[in-house]
């Protein structure tokens, strides 16, 4: 039956793309929201709640075998009041109850498939159900049968369940937090250490397969690299990042990366791609690049950079999201190719070089079709093709280019066109770096772009809201979204010395902790302070895909007070790290960004302050900005205005017409620098890690 004779849900006109896709289903599907919880009240029916998001492949999978499936959407209609929630759109109720089904199964991911109580309260729950017992997992419509009959009959077992569930949450929700007297320095050893007992020699990352890009770790390594010098450190950062680049996981045609690797060796992706995820990728090559100088991290960024602007960038300046795993129904299609294809596009004398290069096969490696992943270096072309280097990468770019307009003509994946504020931060961030690393005012024009979109679209009423849609924003912002956003306003201030931003970012920060921070027991809430209608407001301090909350918040907060020596957010800082001290000692591998916000407190505070005209400080700025300098603070002071938010340099001046260059650590600074061969030796000396001093 064609959707537009299926009848319409509640959901079908909601913003989410991911809620918009199950309007049609026969379930009688409610959004989260008082309605759906006051009618479970009114009619005593427990509710089945469902999380994911638009570009899920198992989300697709249950929603066409159970939520489409006419007599298994009668037992939950019957049965339930049945809630669908986009966790991209609200991430704090994904947190909440993705931690209560951990709590009950071990296991967690999306789709999340929670029953609970009218009130809220979790008793039952898992991940994907088939609609029938298969796969090791029980049968979604006997599940339905099963709780719908103890609801009847065994209600009150399972009303004492879930406060059982529900008071072991928040306890350890409660508990959790015993700050002591600060996280211990040893921790940051105990993570190098861990991670350097599970890295994976042979194809990099950590553990075994599912392989994420883990960016967190990376970071680390390198700043842990950066002031130890311990040379396996970067080792593991760069063998991790090389593999992923040269595997199915990376799109080898189109740039971008997917979102993680099915197995050990980075091959076989799940292929939905993460504005996140390009984001966080895209800054850790930027840094991989500084440190080593290897063109071909710079390459990769652009690559994502490309990508991004091209396939996720929204008119008006934002970034959509994310792009679907799955096109005409089945998963990868869009970026998988058969082998007589390829010879088909580019013939057989160029497709032998490029099949061999990308490791394609008659056979295939993936249902029969190939993944593209590095199989071959260029100088194994000259000894097997008998091809010069230069002569390989031009024949490789020119079939590149060709597969990819050729793949131009397939049903392109789904997009989800939700502007997420956090995600977009991340994006404004990379691009931002990516600008003046690369010297590429391109891409900080597009940062600026975007930063101008957000203000004018996603701040309504004096705050900042979760997503952007078809010309409206809708959900309040979380703790995330303005950590983010505030660390991004800092990037485009670095990158630009456009004191605009830098305003911004002090005024975002202060509403961050006016609306999030607790201050009874230190920390920041997910959701503000009234905690969005949910059971219990967490305070996030794990990372995941990306940063937490709690750690975004310390580094935006450590950065500007670095910049401007505003000592009450170093307190506030450092209130925070102490109040989460037993969580960083104990597992301080989650929580790597924590690692370098306490990295950056701890340690020397660093500013280099230019005084004087942007353009005869130009080669200057060029030199820093190529600099791998994570503990340092860069300002520019070329008129009065800057005073106002940076008093130590108030009597900072330029040397009459040449830049003077006052290079401080925790505010007390040498003699000026006018010369730029003094500057480059003076940043070698005070700056650059002992690994970097060349």
């Amino acid at each position: 039956m064609a959707q537009s004779e299926r009848k319409a849900n509640r959901l079908a006109k909601n913003p989410s793309p991911y809620l918009q896709q199950h309007g049609f289903n026969p379930v009688d599907w409610y959004p989260w929201g008082p309605e759906a919880l006051e009618t479970a009240k009114r009619e005593d029916k427990p509710i089945f709640l469902s999380v994911g998001y638009s570009t899920c492949h198992w989300c697709h999978v249950m929603a066409h075998e159970s939520f489409e499936n006419a007599s298994i959407a009668d037992l939950m209609n019957k049965n339930f009041i049945s809630i669908k929630v986009d966790r991209e759109a609200r991430p704090d109720i994904d947190e909440f109850y993705m931690t209560a089904v951990q709590a009950m199964s071990g296991v967690g991911g999306w789709p999340l498939s929670v029953f609970m109580t009218p009130e809220g309260k979790p008793f039952y729950g898992g991940t994907y159900f088939p609609p029938d017992e298969g796969m090791g997992r029980p049968g979604f419509r006997r599940v339905l049968e099963t709780i719908a009959t103890a609801w009847k009959n065994q209600k009150k077992e399972l009303l004492e369940s879930a406060w059982a569930i529900d008071r072991a949450i928040t306890s350890h929700l409660d508990t959790e937090q015993v700050g002591g007297a600060g996280p211990d320095k040893a921790a940051i050893e105990q993570a190098y250490l861990r991670l350097s007992g599970s890295f994976d020699e042979a194809h990099g990352g950590f553990g075994a397969a599912p392989k994420f890009p883990t960016p967190s770790y990376i970071e680390f390594l390198l700043s842990y690299w950066y002031r130890t010098g311990h040379e396996k450190a970067l080792r593991m950062a760069a063998k991790t990042f090389d593999s992923l680049a040269a595997g199915g996981i990376t799109d080898q045609i189109g740039g971008g990366v997917h979102r993680y690797a099915t197995d050990r060796g980075w091959l076989t992706p799940h292929f939905e791609k993460m504005l996140y995820d390009q984001a966080l990728i895209a800054s850790c090559a930027l840094h991989l690049f500084q440190v080593t100088r290897n063109g071909h991290y710079a390459e990769f960024a652009r690559e994502i950079f490309e990508y991004v602007l091209r396939d996720l960038g929204a008119d008006a300046g934002g970034f959509y999201s994310a792009e679907d795993a799955d096109s005409e129904g089945k998963e990868g299609k869009f970026y998988v190719w058969d082998a007589k294809e390829i010879d088909s596009i580019l013939g057989k004398a160029d497709g032998a070089v490029f099949n061999y290069y990308y490791g394609v096969t008659k056979e295939g490696n993936f249902e029969g079709a190939n993944i593209l992943h590095l199989n071959a270096m260029l100088m194994d072309l000259e000894e097997r093709f008998d091809l010069d280097p230069d002569t390989a990468i031009n024949l490789i770019e020119k079939c590149r280019r060709k597969l990819f307009e050729a793949r131009r003509l397939r049903m392109r994946p789904g997009r989800d066109e939700k502007v997420i504020a956090c995600w977009n931060a991340l994006m404004i961030s990379a691009l931002a770096l990516g600008g003046t690393v690369l010297n590429e005012p391109a891409y900080v024009g597009a940062a600026k772009k975007a930063m101008k979109f957000v203000y004018e679209n996603l701040y309504v009423n004096g705050k900042l809201s979760r997503f952007w849609r078809d010309g409206k924003a809708f959900e309040n912002g979380l703790l995330e979204d303005y950590a983010a956003m505030a660390l991004a306003l800092l990037g485009l201030y670095e990158a630009t010395f456009e004191v605009e931003w830098l305003g911004r970012a002090k005024a975002l920060v202060g509403q961050m902790c006016e609306l999030f921070e607790d201050e009874s027991q230190g920390g920041f809430f997910m959701a503000e302070r009234d905690g969005g209608g949910l059971i219990a407001n967490q305070k996030p301090i794990y990372d995941g895909a990306l940063a937490s909350g709690n750690s975004m918040a310390v580094l935006a907060m450590a950065r500007l007070a670095h910049l401007t020596g505003d000592v009450q957010l170093i307190n506030k800082c450092r209130r925070t790290l102490n109040s989460f001290a037993n969580q960083i000692n104990e597992n301080p591998t989650a929580m790597g960004y924590m690692l370098l916000s306490f990295e950056l407190i701890e340690g020397a505070s660093r500013q280099v302050i230019i005084c004087g005209d942007r353009d005869k400080a130009g080669q200057m700025i060029k030199y820093i900005h190529r600099q791998y300098v994570p503990d340092t603070v860069v300002a520019l002071k070329d008129n009065g205005e800057i005073d106002e938010f940076i008093p130590f340099a108030k009597d900072m001046k330029p040397a009459g017409e040449k830049p003077s260059v006052f290079i401080c650590s925790n505010y007390t600074c040498q003699e000026p620098i006018t010369k730029f061969d003094e500057f480059k030796a003076a940043i070698s000396e005070n700056l650059l890690g002992n690994s970097m001093r060349k």
